[in-house]
């Protein structure tokens, strides 16, 4: 957000580093972290809002020092999250029923519901898991 308010005309330098600065950014401005005040005001501030209706969201803080949000305490150098596991994928693989030859797509439920594709070495309409 900080290169697009600065237009990247200033790189990771001059009116970038000022305002990176002030909003509470620390170290080298390739590579920045939040300060201890940013971090803590985050957590307080996302402990304020509460829980918002959403799926998961992997976003973290990383905080490098014992900070309590909620009255929880934080294991330092641990990245505070939204919580759970990452989306590893969406697509569902889609098998031919042939036992001749193994050939699978990958495709999303969506189109899954429109209907399967035919394989592409037999023509025989494609199968998805009965578990969708």
């Amino acid at each position: 957000m900080i290169h697009a308010a600065d237009d990247c005309a200033s790189g990771h330098r001059g009116h970038f580093a000022e305002i990176a600065t002030r909003a509470g950014f620390d170290g080298k401005m390739t590579s920045s972290h939040a300060s201890m005040d940013l971090a803590a005001e985050l957590l307080t501030l996302a402990d304020e809002l509460g829980d918002y209706p959403h799926g998961q969201l992997m976003v973290g803080v990383p905080v490098l020092a014992p900070v309590t949000p909620g009255g929880t305490p934080v294991i330092p150098t641990a990245w505070v999250t939204t919580g759970g596991r990452a989306q590893v994928s969406r697509w569902v693989k889609v098998s031919c029923p042939s036992v001749e030859h193994t050939y699978h797509v990958r495709m999303s439920r969506g189109m899954i519901a429109l209907g399967t594709p035919r394989c592409g070495m037999c023509d025989e309409k494609m199968i998805a898991p009965s578990n969708l």
